[in-house]
């Protein structure tokens, strides 16, 4: 019920998005907007590593990568207006992440998950982004087909601490606007 419950609430957040608004392009970035959404992603991000690190069950690490997954479209979002160079990217990776929420439910251990199709980009903080949903969706899918051996625990972790850095990779790119 819940996954079902996040999946309607991340396609709504998606179609919404699908043709932005004239008074959203005319708005100047909304730095309050920009920090609460690196922060909801900055804290989802640390309760996932907490749960990694004292090795909880593979249900509960794939319902907080999901989760996690779920919280890149509002980061994606808002990134967009403070990261002008990267807007074409940005739309294909939001393109992706609604693909890539609904996959999870399906993964099998023979999947992957690639940046495969996306444009291609030249700005560092294009790729951060890129990793900020890539990341949590290798999470989820390493969470349902490799947890149960020491060495998925520590590809988790490892992951989760990449991701970590790409966000504060980004943190210090976009805080001469906050």
């Amino acid at each position: 019920m819940k996954k079902t419950l996040l999946l309607t609430l991340f396609i709504v957040t998606l179609s919404g998005c699908d043709k932005p608004s004239v008074e959203r392009v005319n708005q100047p970035v909304s730095v309050s907007l920009l920090q609460q959404a690196m922060q909801q992603y900055k804290w989802h991000a640390q309760q996932l590593m907490i749960a990694v690190r004292i090795r909880s069950e593979q249900q509960l690490i794939a319902e907080l990568a999901v989760e996690l997954l779920a919280h890149s479209s509002p980061l994606l979002i808002s990134l967009n207006d403070a990261l002008p160079q990267c807007k074409q990217y940005f739309l294909a990776l939001q393109n992706k992440l609604g693909s890539l929420v609904s996959r999870q439910q399906y993964a099998t251990s023979n999947d992957s998950i690639t940046l495969q199709g996306l444009p291609d980009f030249t700005e560092p903080s294009c790729y951060y982004v890129a990793e900020l949903v890539i990341n949590p969706a290798q999470v989820a899918l390493l969470a349902r087909t490799a947890l149960p051996l020491e060495q998925g625990y520590q590809d988790v972790e490892l992951t989760m601490r990449e991701t970590l850095a790409y966000l504060k990779q980004l943190e210090n790119i976009v805080k001469p606007s906050y």
